[in-house]
């Protein structure tokens, strides 16, 4: 018997045992294909030559097989922190300015740490406010704080700005509103993070400079500075 594969042979013809003969074959190519089996007698004499029906089969390529799994992750919103290792700045005792107008000291802010994790890398401004210094009843303004912002240091990939110098009020008396621009007794800006290049850690200062009413009762006065970082 000689299988054919659109009218190719395959292999060689394969002899008929108990009435059958059997191909077996791995080489199909991808494709459409037409069997058909040809019997060839041993003897002629005896037996007729016979070609059977087509028997048509379309080979596909193996594709596999497939299954799935679902990968989740959870992307924290991070987080913007400030602080400062040391809470407590002390000014000198004020002096005489020269012209005897009024009592002047000068200082700096202990460095205040800002650091940034937050997925977006928004960027960030860290702002300050003073209140009003207190001794018992007796006050100075806290318009007559001022300060000049400086970045002490921040991470490589940081672009952060100071703030812009703020000037004392001059020594304006308690409860008096200060000039345009003047003091800390409003929020005024320490320093600024671009956005896409807030994320890491920096350290931010100021230098102080306080002006005092030379009519202020002797004590030791206290004020708050809030910073604010958003």
């Amino acid at each position: 018997m000689q299988f054919q594969d659109n009218g190719v042979n395959l292999g060689n013809a394969i002899a008929v045992s108990n009435g059958a003969a059997t191909l077996t074959t791995s080489t199909l190519a991808v494709g459409a294909h037409s069997f058909t089996a040809r019997y060839v007698p041993a003897n002629a004499a005896a037996y007729e030559t016979s070609v059977s029906a087509a028997v048509a089969l379309e080979v596909t390529a193996f594709a596999g097989v497939t299954a799935s799994q679902t990968i989740t992750t959870e992307v924290k919103a991070g987080e913007l922190l400030i602080s400062v290792a040391n809470q407590n700045v002390v000014l000198p005792s004020p002096v005489m300015a020269t012209d005897g107008s009024l009592l002047t000291t000068t200082g700096a802010l202990n460095p205040i740490t800002v650091t940034d994790t937050r997925a977006g890398n928004p960027g960030w401004t860290v702002s300050g406010q003073v209140t009003d210094f207190v001794s018992g009843g007796n006050a100075i303004n806290g318009a007559n704080l001022g300060w000049s912002p400086k970045v002490v240091d921040k991470s490589p990939v940081q672009t952060i700005a100071a703030g812009a110098l703020v000037e004392p009020a001059n020594a304006i008396a308690p409860g008096a509103t200060a000039p345009a621009g003047r003091g800390l007794a409003a929020a005024r800006t320490l320093a600024v993070a671009s956005a896409l290049a807030g994320n890491g850690t920096a350290n931010l200062s100021a230098d102080l400079a306080l002006k005092v009413p030379t009519s202020t009762l002797a004590g030791t006065y206290t004020a708050t500075l809030t910073l604010t970082a958003i």
